[in-house]
């Protein structure tokens, strides 16, 4: 059981340093507010009276990929909305 208290030890200084790092990250970056005017307008857009066809990606590994290609006459910021699952 000698052995016990310099494990204790190290494990407490480790965790004690990990979380002086996190918590100075923490304190040291606070969030800034952005200058986004009116924000993000959808209303814009409009209805979509039915979604396109469905786009085909073949991938270098093999793996197929479905997507829409959406087109729009409104200028304005690009918005790409990625969603996928690591399940396989």
């Amino acid at each position: 059981m000698a052995w016990m208290l310099p494990v204790l030890k190290f494990a407490a200084i480790s965790g004690g340093i990990y979380l002086a790092i996190a918590f100075g990250l923490i304190l040291s970056q606070f969030p800034k507010k952005l200058d986004v005017g009116n924000g993000l307008d959808f209303a814009v857009l409009g209805a979509l009276p039915e979604l396109p066809p469905i786009q085909r990606l073949k991938t270098r590994n093999g793996s197929r990929l479905n997507y829409y290609s959406l087109e729009s006459n409104v200028s304005g910021p690009l918005v790409v909305i990625i969603h996928g699952s690591g399940a396989f």
